[in-house]
């Protein structure tokens, strides 16, 4: 009996080692193919998406692993997750009790696992304003911002249960193994809904029940609907396979101070967000391991190396084990949680409703060559810093990319991303889009009007509030990026047609550089202001302001008007918007 009973405590303890920690297989994400998008920084290379994994050798970066990275931890064992194991969230140490069969109490440490795998039980929705932890502002359109979130975040379902094809659902009580087709059959993950992609079809319907938290990345075939059901905060889906706040996960390498994570199948890792946005880890352009390893290079707690090919992340904290300091760490890989189906190469009428997504390295949604997409009443936050290429990093809130007929932005909140909150990325005509009523904030450009060599652009932009352009984490962590073209709305010249766009009564509020700055080469066919409110603090540092400038070079920073009181504020204005509204006050 007692032999029996041990070997039922010694089941029962190795159930509890796999929390958060298995098979590397899970890791694979389904919606990787934003990789192939061709957005870059105004400013900074253009050239398309790599893989991080498989750089150009001839330049070093954060994906180029150093081999001489070793240290006295890596032949840690692991514990293999079986597939029928439900995965368990894992307590806040590194130790596991066992009794032998003498009644003795014994303290072994929880080994590290050699992968992370997906981990979303029992994880509670973050339900408070995350997007001002990392940097809060406060300006003259506090009431107004304030309205437009909570109505972004009190917005009813519009997505209801397919009528023509099947409905899906996933929620937090629901098992991967299960079919998906009801309620009481519900999936789990996001993870599974991409692994479901070759079964979407036309007429089909996602639904995420409220009140979650959900992993992993999915694709969208044309014809289908994303939304949510019951009651509740908005579904919350997260890229990052889990909450890496776990002291056993991290451990302590031969360097002072430098702390390892094993993330092997995960693809490169643009941000790590703690406490939901309380610090996001600094990192350069092109993150070199030595600037984390090397004391003489005066390190500072949360630079972090991301050894791509080893598998490992290396991050410097002087106060103990990050695992143990913090309630959450999220990591922000290198994947879109919302994006099209690889084999679709015209993806339309796909509707994404009431969702947060959050802790993307690359996009929250991206959608190429596209027809009738809708996004509406989601909220959007820390997305991007992945690497684009060996050396830009980037990420997007919601883009658009290449040729568009037809598109609706309506009513998100999104705050917090690397880039742009919102862009069109212009690689053909571009039609028949609006943008109306979004609060966006915290953004390097909150929205950039990307302009191309070829195409037309016809886009409404209406009753949207923009602010704090260049405050946020994006360029805060810029290190070795070009940060001069952050702007409420930043675009390049180049000759695309957009004289049938219009940005219309929308609040322009406060911008770290340009206030706005969209440049043409003919200074003619360019978009239309009308009616906006423009508020800039008194700070010739960050109150440039260009429109349309004939002799601009393709980066129109250096040819922006300065503005140093109300009435040069005013003046810049008043050239392309004469029906508007200034606000400028000193900075406090």
């Amino acid at each position: 009996m007692r032999k029996w009973l041990a070997l039922l405590l010694a089941s029962l303890m190795l159930l509890g080692l796999v929390a958060c920690g298995g098979n590397g297989n899970e890791n694979s994400s389904a919606a990787d193919s934003a990789a192939t998008s061709s957005e870059g920084s105004v400013g900074e290379s253009s050239t398309p998406v790599g893989d991080s994994s498989t750089p150009d050798s001839s330049t070093p970066d954060s994906s180029t692993p150093d081999t001489s990275v070793s240290d006295s931890t890596d032949s840690g064992s692991s514990t293999p997750v079986s597939s029928d194991v439900q995965i368990i969230t894992p307590s806040r140490d590194r130790t596991t009790n066992t009794t032998s069969d003498t009644g003795t109490t014994t303290t072994t440490t929880r080994p590290a696992p050699d992968s992370l795998s997906y981990s979303t039980e029992n994880e509670s929705p973050v339900t408070y304003d995350t997007s001002i932890l990392y940097n809060e502002m406060h300006s003259e359109s506090d009431d107004e911002a304030a309205a437009l979130k909570k109505t972004v975040l009190n917005a009813t379902d519009t997505v209801k249960p397919s009528t023509s094809g099947t409905t899906y659902y996933v929620s937090y009580k629901g098992n991967d193994k299960n079919d998906g087709k009801s309620k009481a059959t519900a999936w789990r993950t996001t993870k599974r809904v991409g692994e479901a992609v070759k079964q979407l079809k036309s007429g089909d319907v996602v639904l995420f029940e409220r009140g979650g938290v959900y992993r992993g990345t999915m694709m969208a075939v044309s014809g289908l609907k994303i939304g949510a059901y019951g009651s509740g905060s908005k579904p919350q889906l997260y890229a990052g396979p889990c909450n890496v706040a776990q002291e056993y996960l991290w451990q302590q390498t031969k360097y002072k101070n430098v702390w390892k994570l094993s993330v092997k199948g995960i693809s490169d890792i643009g941000n790590v967000v703690f406490d939901h946005g309380k610090v996001c880890a600094s990192t350069t352009r092109m993150m070199k391991e030595n600037l984390v390893t090397d004391s003489s290079k005066n390190p500072r707690d949360f630079y972090y190396y991301h050894n791509v090919t080893a598998g490992y992340v290396y991050m410097y904290y002087s106060k103990g084990n990050p695992g143990a300091a913090f309630d959450s760490i999220e990591l922000c890989p290198k994947d879109t949680i919302i994006s099209a189906a690889t084999a679709e190469t015209n993806i339309k009428n796909v509707v994404v409703d009431n969702l947060c997504l959050r802790y993307s390295g690359a996009f929250g949604v991206a959608f190429r060559s596209c027809s009738n997409i809708t996004v509406t009443n989601c909220e959007v936050g820390y997305i991007g810093g992945s690497l684009q290429n060996a050396s830009t990093r980037y990420g997007n809130g919601i883009e658009l990319n290449g040729k568009v007929n037809g598109a609706t932005i309506k009513n998100n909140w999104i705050y917090q991303c690397y880039d742009a909150g919102y862009t069109h990325q212009c690689g053909g005509d571009e039609i028949g889009i609006r943008v109306d009523a979004n609060l966006i904030e915290y953004c390097n450009y909150n929205i950039e009007f990307f302009l191309s060599t070829t195409g037309r652009i016809e886009a409404v932009f209406e009753n949207n509030i923009l602010r704090f352009a260049g405050y946020g984490f994006g360029t805060k962590n810029r290190y070795g990026s070009n940060d001069s073209c952050v702007g409420n709305v930043t675009g390049t010249k180049l000759p695309t047609d957009s004289a049938g766009s219009v940005f219309r009564n929308n609040i322009f509020d406060t911008s770290l550089r340009a206030l706005v700055m969209v440049s043409h080469t003919d200074g003619v066919n360019g978009p239309k202001f009308e009616g906006n409110t423009y508020i800039q603090w008194n700070d010739t540092n960050s109150a440039s302001f260009n429109l349309f400038n004939k002799s601009a070079s393709s980066n129109p920073v250096s040819f922006a008007q300065k503005v140093t009181d109300e009435k040069s504020l005013k003046d810049a204005i008043a050239k392309v918007d004469s029906t508007a509204t200034v606000v400028f006050y000193k900075k406090k």
